[in-house]
C-alpha cells in the first residue's frame, strides 16, 4: 500500500497509471455489459414485434392505429374508470352476499 503524503513522485506516477489503466478496464467491462444488456433486449422486443405482426387486430380497435395521442389517453381514462366502476360493483355484490351469509370474506 502507498502512504500518498510520503510517496516519491515515481511512486505516485506508478499508483495512477494502475489506477488509470483499472478504471479504463473498468468502464470498457460496463460498455461491454451495457451493450450485451441493449442487445439481448431488442432481440426480445423483436420477437415480440414480429410476433404481434402476424396477428390480426383485435375487434373495435382499428381505429387506435389512426387516432390521435389525445383521443388513445382519452380511451385509456375511460378505460382505467370503467375498470375501477367494474370492481367496486363486483365488490360491492361479494360483500352484500358475504354479509347475507352467502359467500367468503371479500377481498380488499
Amino acid at each position: 500500500m502507498i502512504n500518498v503524503a510520503e510517496a516519491s513522485p515515481e511512486a505516485w506516477d506508478q499508483a495512477m497509471a494502475y489506477y488509470s489503466s483499472g478504471y479504463r478496464q473498468g468502464l470498457e467491462r460496463g460498455r461491454e455489459l451495457a451493450d450485451a444488456e441493449a442487445s439481448q433486449l431488442w432481440r426480445e422486443a423483436g420477437k415480440v414485434v414480429r410476433g404481434l405482426a402476424g396477428r390480426d387486430a383485435l375487434p373495435n380497435t382499428e381505429w387506435m392505429q389512426h387516432a390521435s395521442s389525445e383521443r388513445l389517453t382519452a380511451a385509456a381514462e375511460r378505460r382505467k374508470t370503467d375498470d375501477v366502476t367494474r370492481f367496486r360493483a363486483s365488490y360491492e355484490r361479494d360483500r352484500a352476499a358475504y354479509l347475507a351469509g352467502q359467500g367468503s370474506v371479500p377481498r380488499g
